[in-house]
């Protein structure tokens, strides 16, 4: 699919999509209803076999909406399919960031345990409403010293910043005092109330601390679990705005993202045969499960096979309009 007619399929498997409101003069997605819809086609569907997907996305440096879905195929019913998506960070009751992650993954009705991810504070059992990614690694805020710490790998965390700390202050860790702290102890608290990023920065807000910490023992709170749906793998760094060339690809066992021609981002290993992304639903263009995309998408891609790198490379270079498989 391809330049000023983006509703054609120039691959010669005669896959033409359905145009619901995209501008085919420049490939302008509005993020409010404008997607491509392709009809389920055998074709189109990649089973257990490697693939790549290729396109050129364009999005702006200030957008008052989140981006949104470049492409899926998935039938959320079954859970089985493909996604390919832009997100922005956020914590709990937070807007979205400026910020980019490219995000690719693939279900077939699998998910993982619970893995325990360590307590950023050892002196909290709190985590505040405040989780966000920030130049490509998970931050997280937590009490009494209004503590923002960053994960450097598995239970990992490296503290950043105490905005609450005066001189010769040791505030009881709810660990030690049988998660019983008192009143006038917990009144002395702060914590990080919300992380989100804007303009390439991270931002923190600061608040007082309320007084369900007094009856809450350590146990469970104050760590931090996390959770795979499918197999995932995202970028984590911002790619930036303007035009940027995307390939993601399943290859021997492994999800990888390509980012203008260099590998940024694989998952971990996987075995192939658990996941049969086959389904009947249409392949969606600019819309999936998360938003409609916002912004400009061109020379869509999709191969039955993983890309070199030399052919990625080559795909970079390629003026959007010119044919290929």
């Amino acid at each position: 699919m391809r330049g000023n007619r983006l509703s054609r399929d120039s691959s010669g498997h005669e896959n033409h999509g359905v145009n619901h409101g995209v501008n085919p003069e420049d490939g302008t997605f509005d993020g409010v209803g404008a997607y491509l819809e392709v009809p389920d086609h055998p074709s189109l569907n990649l089973g257990t076999g490697d693939f790549s997907i290729s396109a050129r996305i364009h999005t702006e440096a200030e957008v008052n909406d989140i981006l949104g879905d470049v492409l899926e195929k998935y039938d959320p019913d079954l859970r089985r399919g493909i996604t390919l998506s832009i997100k922005s960070s956020a914590g709990g009751y937070q807007s979205q960031g400026t910020d980019r992650h490219v995000c690719f993954g693939i279900d077939n009705a699998r998910i993982s345990d619970w893995k325990d991810c360590g307590r950023p504070s050892r002196t909290s059992n709190y985590v505040s409403n405040s989780l966000t990614v920030f130049q490509g690694k998970l931050h997280g805020g937590s009490i009494p010293r209004a503590e923002v710490c960053r994960c450097d790998g598995a239970e990992q965390w490296t503290s950043l910043k105490r905005f609450y700390s005066p001189p010769d202050w040791q505030p009881v860790s709810p660990t030690d005092n049988g998660g019983q702290p008192t009143r006038e102890e917990v009144s002395e608290w702060s914590r990080v109330t919300s992380l989100t990023i804007h303009d390439g920065r991270l931002f923190a807000s600061i608040g007082s601390c309320t007084s369900s910490v007094l009856d809450a023992p350590a146990d469970v709170r104050g760590r931090f679990y996390s959770l795979e749906a499918g197999k995932c793998v995202s970028y984590e760094n911002d790619p930036g705005p303007g035009w940027k060339h995307l390939v993601a690809i399943r290859h021997a066992g492994l999800l990888k993202i390509y980012v203008d021609g260099n590998l940024v981002a694989k998952s971990t290993a996987f075995d192939p045969a658990e996941y049969d992304l086959s389904n009947d639903r249409s392949l969606r263009i600019g819309f999936g499960q998360t938003d409609y995309f916002c912004g400009k998408i061109a020379d869509m891609r999709i191969y039955h096979r993983a890309l070199s790198e030399e052919e990625i490379a080559k795909l970079c270079t390629k003026v959007p309009g010119e044919t290929g498989r």
